[in-house]
């Protein structure tokens, strides 16, 4: 079985427009802002159709030909993907940003770390398999031992482009009662690159493949505001979203490679389509501001102090809670079995998923850079038919304006 469909999510890049606090954040007018992020996506287990964590790929139960089980292949797979990601927003207006984003995959790594357990007692060998007599057998066979793999080097994802409209402003009742609401809409430009057909492990780089985003999305985000009772040291947030996923066309390997271990073409055709099923869910987020900072009239805000208090405040603490319900997979090829063994792996599930991130601002200090660190799970709270990935993340914002 391939671990190609096993790696990890690294990024909700759903979310183009929430580089700040919020889920309905906007940038002022004439406004640009641009985000450079690095992430390391490290996962070795996902969750089973039972809810249960497992190693990222399945044991495989080999037999001799027209005889007993040699032995089961129990790999122990270990994936990291490293990502430098470019975010660039622009305020149309103070209520309505533009946002483009692209990942770049700096490096995959993917060792399949195969284990052994040993099988049926072979009368010919007068004992039972080891590790490396069933290697020698699959070499007799045309099969080598899947190595690790390291690839994609420097290669592009696909390209994010959303919108974000903050619609409440122009009501005095919202305002006062510290209300905002925004909708966010995400289309996924396929720039990204599939896996390698013929490798056993291995891995993409689109938003399939990495399992972070649909390619068509709309979010409706709620927040709540205390101007007054908690000296605006406290943000509640809510955001609803589905993702749309359209069907993708894959080249079916032909065992040139791995004729044991992958060799599809004969029972599925040239090609064999995915519809990975559509995701919908929500997040609660919290946003806490221990230390406001002083607010200096440094020359971002023409020397008045006032202004300054404006700005973000010196340190955001923010953590953030998604449930995503996963809908049923549909496998297309030309072999029935081979669709549904697909489809049974991938039933409809559901991702709970914890994240938090800490941001210092500078702008009250006349620096406009906003640097940040962050970190999301998929271990601590059970899931299910979904990749269990721990993401480690850092990355600074810049805002300019040109007049």
């Amino acid at each position: 079985m391939r671990a190609a469909g096993f790696v990890a999510v690294l990024l909700l890049l759903c979310l183009p427009l929430n580089a700040a606090a919020g889920f309905t954040e906007t940038l002022p007018k004439s406004t640009w802002m641009l985000d450079v992020f690095y992430f390391i996506s490290v996962v070795e287990d996902k969750w089973n159709k039972d809810g249960e964590l497992v190693p990222l790929i399945e044991e495989m139960v080999r037999h001799e030909p027209g005889a007993g089980k040699q032995g089961i292949l129990k790999p122990a797979a270990h994936a990291e993907l490293q990502i430098l990601g470019f975010l660039v927003q622009y305020g149309i207006t103070d209520t309505w940003s533009l946002g483009f984003g692209l990942p770049i995959m700096v490096v995959a790594e993917v060792d399949p770390r195969f284990g052994w357990e040993e099988g049926d007692y072979q009368w010919n060998l007068g004992r039972s398999y080891t590790e490396s007599d069933f290697w020698e057998w699959a070499g007799s066979m045309g099969q080598p031992k899947p190595g690790a793999w390291r690839g994609n080097e420097w290669t592009p994802g696909d390209i994010q482009v959303g919108t974000r409209w903050r619609f409440t402003d122009g009501f005095t009742s919202f305002r006062r009662a510290g209300w905002a609401m925004a909708l966010t809409g995400l289309v996924v430009i396929p720039t990204g690159t599939q896996p390698e057909p013929e490798d056993v492990v291995t891995s993409g780089t689109t938003s399939w493949d990495l399992h972070s985003n649909g390619d068509l999305g709309l979010h409706f985000g709620v927040d709540k505001f205390f101007p007054d009772k908690l000296d605006s040291r406290l943000v509640l947030g809510v955001d609803l979203f589905h993702e749309v996923f359209l069907p993708k066309t894959y080249e079916s390997p032909t065992g040139e490679k791995n004729p044991l271990m992958l060799t599809y073409a004969p029972y599925t055709g040239k090609h064999y389509t995915i519809d990975g099923g559509d995701w919908t869910g929500a997040s609660f987020q919290v946003d806490v501001v221990p230390i406001r900072g002083p607010a200096l009239g440094t020359w971002l805000v023409k020397g008045d102090a006032t202004k300054a208090e404006a700005l973000p405040p010196l340190v955001t603490l923010s953590f953030r809670y998604t449930f995503i319900q996963l809908q049923q997979s549909d496998w297309d090829s030309e072999s029935d079995v081979w669709d549904y063994e697909r489809e049974e792996e991938w039933k409809p599930g559901y991702k709970n998923m914890l994240w938090g991130q800490a941001t210092l601002s500078l702008l009250r200090l006349g620096v406009p850079l906003m640097p940040y660190v962050n970190y999301r799970n998929l271990t601590w709270l059970p899931s299910k038919c979904a990749r269990a990935p721990n993401v480690y993340g850092m990355g600074t914002r810049v805002l300019l304006k040109f007049w």
